[in-house]
């Protein structure tokens, strides 16, 4: 959200290219962490706890449409 503020201030061309470049490498670091952890929970067998929010869109999606 830094980056977005930091690229509206400017009005240079390159200033927005780099804050948009900025702002991919971000979208790609965290998806990466994403994709590292739950692969890891997935190898290494753990499973999601229960939770009230869980449960309501279990029963919300498993209805008949």
């Amino acid at each position: 959200s830094s980056l977005v503020v930091w690229e509206l201030k400017g009005s240079n061309p390159e200033r927005e290219r780099v804050a948009l470049k900025l702002i991919g490498l971000s979208y790609l670091l965290v998806s990466a962490y994403v994709f590292i952890d739950a692969s890891k929970s997935l190898l290494e067998g753990h499973h999601s706890d229960r939770s009230f929010l869980g449960i309501i869109l279990f029963a919300d999606f498993s209805r008949e449409r």
